[in-house]
């Protein structure tokens, strides 16, 4: 999965990734991706095409257990250094995921030194610390799929400049 940041060049987003799709079942699992923007004061938003795929996901009875991929914050509700990072409606989408009971994870960007949340329902809201400076952190979330549900059962921040090591 990959998805664009707010500082990524759309056009060269698409020509580097052709094969994008925004709804991908692996293994068991629904992943859910979303290409979002911000508005001109900054804040982030969904749009109507999104927020269409984002309403037909989490009200999907069929579904697979899903795993929500955007950049922008959806939880924790985050205000530094005079910018918003989660979408202007960011509680209705909590409340919305919270409600589904098909949403084991939502993995975000955006938000540099990164965060972590796990809803009283279970959802973590996972956002890694900035990629694009040293020591090169990501997280790794391991998710267990049983009988059509998904629960995170581990969750790592590692290090590219020690190998991938914890």
């Amino acid at each position: 999965m990959v998805i664009r940041g707010n500082h990524d060049d759309e056009a060269l987003f698409d020509r580097a990734f052709t094969d994008w799709q925004p709804v991908r079942d692996i293994e068991g699992l629904r992943f859910v991706c979303f290409r979002d923007w911000l508005a001109a004061d900054r804040s982030p938003v969904r749009g109507d095409a999104n927020r269409a795929r984002f309403l037909a996901a989490v009200d999907d009875a069929d579904s697979p257990a899903q795993i929500h991929v955007q950049h922008y914050m959806i939880d924790p509700p985050t205000f530094a250094s005079g910018w918003k990072y989660e979408y202007v409606d960011a509680a209705d989408y909590r409340d919305r995921i919270n409600a589904s009971g098909r949403v084991a994870a939502v993995l975000s960007g955006h938000y540099h030194p990164g965060s972590h949340l796990v809803s009283p329902e279970g959802v973590h809201y996972s956002v890694p610390k900035a990629f694009t400076s040293a020591p090169h952190p990501f997280r790794i979330v391991e998710v267990a799929v049983s009988g059509g549900s998904a629960r995170v059962v581990g969750i790592g921040d590692r290090s590219a400049e020690n190998g991938g090591a914890g």
